[in-house]
């Protein structure tokens, strides 16, 4: 039984990698790079698994292209847990993000929102205050794609196609598209002029 669920799993991750985008990961990874190069910040929020994510990310971004002499001012908005029950406490959780953005953020940096759902309504308002600002943004969402997919919250938005509810299968290609990244920064920005 359990070696069929194995399987099933695996199965669901290959369709599910056969209907990516790959323009919009190349997109992706040229903003990425282009905000490494010019020294910007790299925002990166999740809630859950997809908080672990934008944590991993943000340290792949950081310290990963680091040796390759690549800077980056990557940092994960959900890492925090002092300062993410204060704007909980004190703005509601909805806002514990764009309460970040509006402190921290720039209208030349970038803010990636990580969504397994789409529909998390402080992922929706951080996405809506990094236009406020006039960031731009990335997104990562999974199932139908839910209200990120549907309204003009993002400039990128990669959507992994599943079943609502499939979060093993979102959260594993998440994690693989950030990796994708993360070795396109580094193979195309590596040999740029960074001061490190």
């Amino acid at each position: 039984m359990d070696s069929l669920k194995f399987n099933e799993h695996l199965v669901k991750i290959n369709e599910a990698i056969k209907d990516l985008n790959y323009s919009q990961i190349l997109d992706a990874a040229r903003i990425i790079g282009e905000k490494c190069i010019s020294a910007k910040n790299i925002f990166i929020a999740g809630n859950g698994g997809s908080a672990a994510l934008a944590n991993h990310f943000a340290t792949d971004l950081s310290l990963g292209l680091l040796k390759y002499g690549i800077k980056s001012k990557a940092s994960s908005l959900s890492s925090n847990s002092a300062l993410l029950t204060a704007a909980g406490n004190d703005f509601k959780f909805e806002n514990m993000f764009s309460m970040q953005l509006k402190s921290l953020g720039d209208k030349s940096d970038l803010f990636i929102a990580i969504s397994s759902s789409g529909k998390s309504p402080n992922i929706i308002s951080a996405l809506e205050e990094a236009k406020i600002i006039g960031m731009q943004t990335i997104a990562l969402v999974g199932f139908d794609g839910g209200t990120v997919l549907e309204g003009p919250f993002s400039d990128i938005t990669i959507h992994i196609k599943t079943n609502i509810g499939e979060y093993e299968v979102v959260e594993d290609i998440h994690s693989i598209v950030c990796h994708i990244l993360k070795i396109m920064v580094k193979n195309n920005y590596s040999n740029s002029k960074v001061a490190l």
